[in-house]
This record gives structure tokens, C-alpha cells and sequence, in this order.
């Protein structure tokens, strides 16, 4: 009896260490697709706005430092556009013509580092962005860096 009592009290105890083990798998693998989900959105939007834009606003723009925000401008259906990146509370928002409209992050990711640099070469102009994400869930967290490079469509 004493035999049966120890086996049933090591499976048990297989049983929930499995059961924990997999529940922080399942944490882990949220929290990198919630960052990687965030990053993709994000900069998908970026890129395809900065390829269709004419310009960039400087005036309006912050360059070069965190955090950044890129102000651009460009010609749509019912004349010139504008189309702002910024943070707001660590979390990164778009805003066409000076309405907002929203966020481009999952509201469970911090953008803890943008930057925008301006790159201008001898016939053509671009934007290089620098992003760092980063998500915490319990006892898991990611944080990733993401670069890219974009030239605009009017500077080639």
C-alpha cells in the first residue's frame, strides 16, 4: 500500500511540474508575439508612409534623438497630406492631418526606444528608423530591437 501511495505521489508531482512548465512556455511565447505582432504593424504602416511621401517636415519633426517623431508630407486625392509617428506613453500612434488615428502597438508592448534619422544622399533621401520593444506578462519578458531603412518616392 505504502508502494502505490509513493508512486501516485511522484506522478503527481511529474503531472504539475509539467503543468507549470508549459504554462510558462505559453507566457514566454505571448509575450514575443505580442512584441513581434507590434513591430510588424508598426513598421509595415511606417515604411508604406514614408515610401508615398514627398517630404519630411522638419519643423515639426524630432530627428536623430528618443523619442522621435517623424512628421511627413505628401501629395493624396484631395491635395497635401500629412502623416505623424510620436509616442504617447510609450506606446507609438499615427496621426493623419492632425487627427489621430491611433495606436500602432499592442497596448501590452512599451516602446522603449525610437529614433528617426534623416539620410540624405547625393540623389535620393530616406529615413532609417530605430525601434526597441519590449513586453512583460508575469514572469516573462522580451525585449527587441528593430531596424530598417526607407527611401521616399519623389527623392529618386
Amino acid at each position: 500500500m505504502l508502494v502505490y501511495i509513493s508512486i501516485l505521489a511522484v506522478m503527481t508531482v511529474i503531472i504539475i511540474t509539467v503543468t507549470l512548465s508549459q504554462s510558462q512556455a505559453y507566457a514566454d511565447f505571448k509575450v514575443t508575439r505580442n512584441v513581434y505582432t507590434s513591430a510588424s504593424a508598426s513598421l509595415e504602416r511606417m515604411v508604406r508612409e514614408i515610401r508615398a511621401a514627398d517630404s519630411i517636415i522638419i519643423g515639426s519633426s524630432s530627428l536623430d534623438s528618443h523619442p522621435g517623431i517623424l512628421t511627413l508630407q505628401k501629395t493624396g486625392t484631395s491635395g497635401t497630406e500629412t502623416v505623424q509617428f510620436y509616442l504617447e506613453s510609450n506606446t507609438l500612434k499615427v496621426q493623419e492631418n492632425s487627427s489621430p488615428e491611433g495606436a500602432l502597438t499592442r497596448k501590452e508592448v512599451s516602446v522603449t526606444n525610437l529614433v528617426f534619422r534623416q539620410v540624405i544622399a547625393m540623389s535620393s533621401e530616406g529615413v532609417h528608423i530605430e525601434m526597441t520593444l519590449s513586453s512583460i506578462q508575469g514572469n516573462s519578458s522580451k525585449t527587441e530591437q528593430f531596424s530598417t531603412f526607407v527611401i521616399m518616392r519623389n527623392s529618386y
